[in-house]
């Protein structure tokens, strides 16, 4: 008998002999062929599902202007270059296009990115864009939810008629800041002096410090937006010019528990004034270093603004 031959004898021996054993074997054999056929799949399959994916996430071409200004004098991109642009790649294939206008800017030394675009464009390009409620429209501002989070804004306040990015910011003292911490919100907050009958003054005054203490980059923005009001172009100069007046007539509406040494409500101005004077003051040192708190020094000015023993049981 060749070696051959005794090589087949003793392999057909080994089989019938051990069945479950070739039987495992060729189990395992069909397990290893099948998990090498599903990797390869794999290999093949994964990166051109990812090019379709990232595809549907937006553009894969993007046109950025050149250092040097354009035929009308301004930087950017000339229209007749974008329209030359899109029309080069829709003779390829179907393209979808949006233009963007990108410009930096700072809110309390932290950089922000802005940009002016076309909505329909965006929204047929960046499927991918999760927004809340319905797309602006010319004219509206689209706040991101991180931003929207650091300020403070309510879902509501989230979409605004604006002209310029100076009047989205004052939209955050008129439509944000000054909604909040109010005397209305004081009387529903069940805190002691806040009976809406009678009111205590100096303790509604404690309860906004420790409301604005919360909303410290807002406070620093409401700051820095006073500041800026002083040029008359500025589209809160008139706002803060009226301040006082604005707030005096505000907390005019609400019932105020006095001692009667004071007279009645319109005694109040003049302290209502020198409140809000004390409070600008403390709260521009707050942001300052070293760190104070700002409720205790609050408490400071208090003691020198509503003396004993004329508020003793008033405050």
């Amino acid at each position: 008998m060749t070696n051959t031959g005794m090589f087949f004898r003793m392999l057909f021996s080994a089989v019938f002999r051990r069945r479950s054993r070739a039987v495992m074997a060729v189990v395992a054999s069909l397990v290893g062929a099948a998990t090498l056929f599903c990797l390869a799949m794999i290999c093949l399959a994964v990166p051109q599902q990812m090019n379709e994916e990232m595809r549907a996430y937006g553009a894969n071409l993007i046109v950025t202007p050149t250092e040097s200004t354009n035929a009308d004098g301004k930087a950017g991109i000339d229209k007749a270059m974008v329209q030359h642009t899109t029309e080069m790649v829709k003779a390829k294939g179907s393209a979808k296009y949006a233009t963007y206008r990108y410009e930096n800017v700072r809110v309390n030394a932290s950089p922000y990115v802005m940009a002016g675009v076309n909505a329909a464009q965006v929204k047929n390009l960046n499927h991918h864009w999760v927004v809340d409620g319905s797309w602006p429209t010319d004219g509206k501002v689209l706040v991101g939810r991180d931003i929207a989070d650091a300020i403070g804004m309510s879902q509501p306040g989230l979409l605004h008629y604006i002209g310029n990015k100076e009047r989205l910011l004052s939209l955050l003292v008129t439509d944000n800041y000054d909604q909040q911490g109010t005397p209305a919100d004081f009387a529903k907050s069940g805190l002691p002096g806040s009976d809406s009958d009678g009111m205590l003054f100096p303790a509604y005054l404690r309860f906004l410090v420790r409301y604005n203490a919360q909303r410290r980059s807002l406070l620093q923005l409401y700051m820095v937006l006073e500041t800026e009001s002083f040029n008359a172009d500025h589209p809160l100069h008139e706002y803060f010019e009226n301040r006082p007046d604005l707030t005096w007539e505000h907390y005019s509406r609400f019932a105020w528990k006095l001692p009667p040494q004071i007279g009645g409500w319109d005694n109040m101005r003049p302290i209502v004034r020198q409140c809000i004077e004390a409070m600008d003051g403390i709260q521009l040192r707050w942001t300052r270093k070293p760190p104070i708190d700002l409720y205790d020094e609050w408490l400071v000015f208090e003691r020198m603004i509503f003396p004993s023993p004329v508020w003793d049981g008033y405050r």
